[in-house]
């Protein structure tokens, strides 16, 4: 006997974020506003996490950003604060990165004139910005 005949063929691997990318994308032909941002960067963020680990050098970023530290985890950029669990930073392009598992937030690293990340900042779907200047000295 046959099972269910899906509605999208697709491997079974591949199932779950092909469902999800194609319902986000179709709550995005109608949403509005806010709830358009949010879908936006939810469908970003489930594209980023088919997307392989960055491919130039972390330790540009890696160091002390006031409570925060950017570590390295598996090829990934991820922030340490404390004892809390890791949180992982997903590529989007250029110097932005989401925060896997939580699509509302983003992060945006900040370069000097001489290309060396500075800062960073958290950035919220709602428009709250939080700014973490570097401690340690930027790699040269």
């Amino acid at each position: 006997s046959q099972g269910v005949k899906p509605d999208v063929d697709t491997p079974s691997a591949q199932a779950l974020v092909i469902a999800r990318t194609l319902a986000l994308e179709t709550v995005l032909k109608t949403a509005t506003g806010p709830a358009a941002q949010d879908t936006r960067w939810a469908l970003e963020a489930v594209r980023a996490e088919t997307t392989p680990a960055l491919n130039k050098p972390l330790a540009a970023y890696l160091g002390s950003y006031g409570a925060i530290e950017v570590v390295g985890a598996d090829g990934y950029l991820a922030l340490k604060r404390g004892r809390r669990p890791l949180t992982v930073l997903l590529p989007l392009g250029g110097e932005t990165f989401t925060v896997l598992d939580e699509p509302s937030r983003r992060v945006l690293f900040e370069r000097n004139a001489n290309s060396a990340v500075i800062a960073f900042e958290v950035v919220t779907s709602d428009g709250e910005e939080t700014r973490y200047k570097r401690e340690t000295a930027p790699p040269t």
